[in-house]
């Protein structure tokens, strides 16, 4: 297959330029021409795209929309194309959008830590508090990252006096103890766990390595400008903003998606068996980061490879997917090993084992539920999640309208700057066409859509792995529309371009928390920070135990406890009863006497103590060998949620 073709062109102006003039690495023609009848398909297709736009709700339409950014993108487009000091400007831009291979790459490294700089530089403005997990998720992978860095991927199953005492959100106690996650996420961040860096300071730069590639990847598939303008429009995306800060398995698979679509577009240019070799790598790791996700991915790519392959031979393109497998296979290994060893069996995942046993029915799939014949955990926290947060979400799933507006707003809250940018997507299939890459990237979202259409939850921070593809829907439907307002090197085509480049950049840039104050971030002291905070400041004996009371109902401020940010877990730890505080939940009197005496027996000197979640309180109730003397000086009041 050849090569693309360079442009002659500058886009959106058609300005034809000498070969000696040429970018190394200049991208395919735009769109240097489009037939009448093309031109005013794209002019009644986004006519119709505005104008259904403004049909919506308005929770879509002013998702942080302003005005402000169209004057002044018409002024800036007018002195680009008008003023004096076009050709000086004209000069820039054309550095801009067609670097050379290495101000590519420099460009990437620098976006990449400015980025970092800014996720770090917003957090601390809006008040984060560095270092607090705030997710069940985060908790679940950060004993995951303890257990990698002994070795082992389980523990054997909790002696059973603690299994209900210690079982939590998102993690098994019998019949082994382990997080139910898939481990690329774990292992990414273990060699930072060994080094001692703290996991927030690698989940940021993550982004900013995610950012970095970003631009790589759109300079490639459009030009370096663009490529500016996907990194804002990326940073405008207030869900990317806030999981910046969070172990989650997202940020990882957004990194590795991008990697692997840069893989393929070098591998497509040179066809060399280590560029196969690292697309196999980075596959698999992603397929034991997150699976569906990774499919979404993986399916274009793999089906480009195999067009690509056409005519080499059933030798050579036999080699080449060898080498793919052989790539992938240690990380599916991993994967088979954590299911034997967790569950018993090759093929049931930990999250799998997990959720037949904790929810009401599969996560995929329209499911009827029968309240009386959910799971009953001994665990109030777990109880009441269920009946206000999970049961619910399969109610409102099994609905006649698999996607309510609940699930539209997240899918443009999680992958776009403003809402406003959602006119241009339709225009996207008139200048994909002729771009496989394009394609390749694009399609990833619809089949990510389609999944998703089946599975029961589905929430904004899921989304933002998709950002890339957003994007080039976004700059293909921005191309497309100046593209249709005139011919090569017309005016009202570069008016067009420029207006509606600088349009998107600056309303991302107003999505932005420092610009726009309604902007959220997730960065708010949530209840688990609360509780952290308070835990850390009243436990000063070691070694310790903490018993959490949970009352289902409101806290001392008259706000609902929220059970889901559970603070029973223990994340020092790679086993749990090596904790120096170690968390149980308060199930009830009979319970903390087996757990008083338990302690009397084996570490007598340990402290207890019993943190209230509706006072905030943290009361010392004394030693282990007292309390197994005397039981009823550490039950306090009866649990009200206890029956």
């Amino acid at each position: 297959m050849s090569k693309p073709r360079a442009s002659s062109v500058l886009p959106g102006s058609g300005r034809p330029l000498a070969a000696s003039a040429m970018p190394e690495n200049a991208a395919p023609p735009s769109v240097p021409g489009l037939r009448p009848f093309a031109r005013v398909a794209i002019f009644i297709v986004f006519l119709a795209s505005i104008t259904g736009f403004l049909a919506l709700p308005d929770l879509f339409r002013f998702y942080n929309f302003h005005p402000w950014p169209f004057p002044i993108a018409c002024v800036l487009a007018l002195s680009l194309v008008h003023g004096g000091w076009r050709r000086r400007v004209r000069s820039l831009v054309w550095r801009v959008r067609f670097p050379s291979n290495a101000t590519r790459l420099k460009t990437a490294v620098v976006v990449g830590v400015l980025a970092a700089a800014y996720l770090f530089f917003t957090a601390y403005h809006q008040g984060y508090s560095f270092g607090f997990l705030r997710m069940t998720d985060e908790h679940s992978y950060m004993i995951q990252m303890r257990m990698l860095a002994h070795g082992r991927l389980w523990y054997p199953p909790v002696p059973k006096i603690f299994r209900d005492a210690l079982d939590s959100f998102h993690i098994l106690t019998e019949p082994k103890y382990a997080s139910i996650y898939f481990p690329g996420t774990a292992l990414l961040y273990l060699p930072g766990l060994l080094l001692h860096i703290p996991w927030w300071v690698q989940t940021v730069f993550t982004v900013g390595a995610a950012i970095g590639l970003l631009y790589l990847l759109i300079s490639e598939l459009f030009d370096g400008m663009m490529g500016i303008v996907a990194v804002l429009m990326a940073l405008g995306v207030s869900e990317l903003r806030g999981a910046s800060l969070m172990l989650i398995s997202q940020v990882p698979m957004l990194l590795m998606g991008l990697l692997l679509s840069l893989l393929y577009l070098r591998w497509r240019r040179d066809r060399s068996l280590l560029g196969a070799l690292l697309i196999g790598i980075v596959s698999g790791w992603a397929g034991i980061t997150r699976p569906a996700d990774a499919l979404c991915v993986c399916i274009p790519i793999g089906l480009a490879i195999l067009l690509d392959l056409r005519g080499q031979g059933l030798r050579r393109s036999a080699v080449a997917i060898g080498i793919l497998v052989v790539g992938a296979f240690p990380f599916l290994a991993l994967q088979a090993v954590q299911n034997i060893g967790i569950t018993g069996k090759l093929t049931e995942f930990p999250s799998d084992y997990y959720v037949a046993r904790q929810y009401p029915a599969p996560m995929l799939g329209f499911h009827k539920v029968d309240p009386a014949r959910m799971p009953h955990s001994r665990v109030p926290e777990k109880r009441a999640a269920m009946r206000d947060h999970i049961f619910p979400v399969y109610e409102k799933h099994r609905g006649s309208n698999p996607w309510p507006a609940s699930r539209c707003f997240a899918t443009v809250f999680g992958t776009l700057p403003c809402g406003l940018l959602l006119a241009f997507v339709p225009l996207a299939p008139f200048t994909l066409w002729p771009h496989r890459a394009r394609w390749m990237v694009a399609a990833s979202f619809l089949l990510y859509l389609a999944f998703y259409t089946f599975y029961v939850f589905y929430y904004g921070h899921y989304l933002f792995v998709m950002v890339p593809a957003a994007i080039v829907l976004v700059l293909s439907g921005v191309e497309a529309a100046a593209s249709a307002a005139g011919g090569p090197g017309s005016v009202s085509r570069q008016m067009a371009y420029a207006f509606l480049t600088l349009l998107v950049a600056l309303l991302s840039i107003w999505s932005l928390r420092e610009f726009n104050p309604w902007a959220k971030d997730a960065f708010e002291v949530s209840q688990l920070e609360r509780v952290e905070k308070g835990v850390q400041m009243k436990i000063t004996d070691r070694p310790a135990v903490l018993l959490v009371r949970f009352v289902d109902g409101s806290d001392r401020d008259g706000q609902p406890i929220n059970p889901l940010p559970s603070p029973v877990y223990n994340t020092e730890n790679a086993w749990p009863l090596d904790a120096e505080v170690l968390r149980l939940h308060d199930l009830g009197d009979r319970e903390d006497a087996a757990i008083f005496d338990y302690f009397a027996r084996t570490q007598p000197d340990r402290v207890f103590y019993r943190y209230d979640r509706a006072a905030y309180t943290v009361t010392r109730l004394g030693v282990a060998r007292d309390l197994a003397r005397h039981p009823q000086v550490g039950f306090g009041a009866h649990h009200p949620f206890i029956r």
